[in-house]
């Protein structure tokens, strides 16, 4: 097996899955510096983060690593998926998964410390 025989229907997949990953890391940072201020179009948009611009900044700011973390963990599997084997597409859904659910978690604990 090797990387031409990757099936079409999973290139998107393979492409936006780091994607969603760096627009995170980029929105969080952004919404962390008070560049992007709340709305219901861009960011995080839980009710807790939502609740204030405490809250909305905090939360950002600790959804910011890991989202950046899950954005390389992703795009490198996302590149060994095309140079080195296509089962890599396994490491690059489990970087995925790992990147957004901790950036979201952890978001959501940071507004919480801060009272939403």
């Amino acid at each position: 097996m090797n990387a031409m025989q990757i099936p079409n229907g999973l290139l998107p997949l393979i492409i936006i899955m780091p994607l969603v990953l760096f627009f995170s890391a980029v929105s969080c940072r952004a919404a962390a510096s008070g560049k992007l201020t709340q709305n219901h179009l861009a960011g995080y948009r839980f009710p807790a983060l939502l609740a204030s611009d405490k809250a909305w900044k905090a939360g950002h700011e600790a959804a910011y690593r890991p989202s950046v973390f899950g954005f390389f963990g992703a795009a490198l599997a996302a590149i060994g998926i095309f140079t080195i084997h296509p089962l890599l597409i396994l490491v690059e859904i489990l970087c995925f998964i790992l990147g957004l659910g901790s950036a979201i978690t952890s978001a959501l604990k940071a507004a919480q410390d801060v009272g939403f």
